[in-house]
């Protein structure tokens, strides 16, 4: 019993050591990722758990294409619509995230 909280905080430490490797494999895919300036067309609200998040939704232009996409990060710190913003996006699948403000 008095080994339990040294195995639970062991366990806590894997668990987030293991989210840390997860999330930095996840970023390391979008190395071949292209980089372009986006335009915030709307700001999309959506419910969850009782709260309401505002996303952007962005168009960028790839190759004389327009393409669009609801950002998922939100919050109180949008972009107004019509503001400039940098995203990456797969120019195979056309996936894409907002990167910076602009």
């Amino acid at each position: 019993m008095e080994l339990l909280p040294y195995i639970v905080g062991f366990g806590g430490a894997l668990c987030c050591i293991g989210i840390a490797v997860w999330h930095e494999i996840k970023w390391l895919g979008r190395r071949s990722w292209s980089q372009a300036t986006g335009r915030v067309t709307e700001i999309v609200q959506i419910k969850s758990n009782h709260e309401s998040n505002h996303h952007p939704k962005i168009e960028f232009i790839h190759e004389g294409t327009v393409h669009d996409f609801i950002s998922e990060y939100g919050g109180a710190g949008n972009p107004t619509i019509g503001s400039e913003v940098s995203v990456i996006y797969d120019p195979v699948t056309f996936a894409a995230e907002r990167f910076s403000y602009g």
